[in-house]
């Protein structure tokens, strides 16, 4: 679901972090729960003390840590900088120690948020299979997250949410079809809502790495834009990977109407992997006005050993576009 549909609420009333103002929920069983980034890590304490300190708060008695400790800090693999303070971790290494304490406790149930997002792939793909392993010891996994491509991998079932309402439920692929049709065909909620951009399309519809990607798109502008621009960026796990902008040499707003433009980004330098692809139309440059957007999730084929994520890389891309 979409930003403040509810998501990240409901997995406070299942963790017991928050109590539900109307009804009631019923969880059965101990519960273990990252649901917010660095959550009951004292800042000025190392990582190596919020580990004890976070397990020993969280349930987990003396002798299971002392057991457990060293699996909790080769999952984490924070290296060098455990006993720094957390105060001076980034949201990716808070991350990987949050998880590591929460995935090792003995818990019935285990609620994880967005936060997985902000590690590097390498991290992710670790959390993917504790979690697999946690699931088939009986454990039940309630998971929320943006990256559509991991729900089939993690969930039997897939729920969306909208306005704190269910929406869909069912077999993850289905519900992921049904929600990515929506999201291409209604302008989504937002400050930008206003239907600019008509559709957006990727080509070819089978990538292989290396393979020119060519974004069409057909939009219509209500009115004069001279500092509006296109911003078409790729991402994976949370992280931006390139972004190019039609300021450079692209089309211009000065007058309002329809389009058709294209972007080539050129020969994909990405490694095989799962992508999200957004369109954004802004109205202003320098105070920037988000109008509209699209979200595409594209999948990039090759080798299996060169599945990566790679960092910010410079696009070749080439505008062309009709009024």
């Amino acid at each position: 679901g979409h930003n403040g549909a509810g998501k990240s609420t409901i997995l406070k009333l299942v963790a017991g972090v928050i109590t539900p103002t109307d009804g009631s929920v019923s969880v059965q069983g101990p519960t273990a729960a990252l649901v917010e980034l660095g959550a009951g890590f004292h800042p000025d304490m190392t990582g190596r003390q919020n580990v004890e300190f976070s397990a020993a708060v969280l349930g987990m008695g003396r002798s299971a840590l002392r057991a457990r400790m060293d699996a909790i800090l080769e999952f984490a693999d924070i290296g060098p900088f455990l006993d720094t303070p957390v105060k001076r971790y980034s949201s990716g290494m808070l991350a990987r120690l949050g998880f590591a304490v929460a995935s090792h406790l003995d818990a019935e149930v285990l609620v994880v948020d967005e936060v997985l997002a902000v590690g590097d792939s390498s991290f992710q793909k670790r959390c993917h299979e504790r979690i697999a392993e946690r699931r088939s010891s009986g454990c039940a996994v309630v998971y929320v997250t943006h990256q559509l491509w991991t729900v089939p991998i993690i969930c039997d079932r897939a729920m969306v949410l909208e306005r704190g309402r269910i929406t869909d439920t069912g077999e993850p692929a289905e519900v992921i079809n049904a929600y990515e049709r929506r999201q291409e065909n209604e302008p989504q909620s937002g400050p930008w809502v206003g239907g600019i951009l008509d559709t957006v399309r990727v080509s070819p519809s089978k990538i292989e790495a290396g393979d020119h990607i060519v974004v069409d798109i057909e939009m219509e502008t209500a009115k004069p834009a001279p500092g509006g621009y296109l911003l078409v960026s790729v991402g994976a796990g949370g992280t931006l990977h390139a972004s190019v902008s039609s300021a450079d040499g692209g089309p211009c707003f000065e007058t309002p109407g329809r389009r058709s433009v294209r972007c080539d980004l050129g020969p994909m330098p990405f490694a095989a992997g799962h992508y999200e692809l957004y369109v954004s139309y802004f109205e202003d440059a320098t105070t920037p006005v988000l109008e509209d957007q699209r979200r595409l999730v594209i999948e990039v084929e090759g080798r299996e050993r060169d599945r990566a994520t790679y960092g910010h890389v410079d696009l070749p891309v080439k505008w062309e576009y009709e009024v």
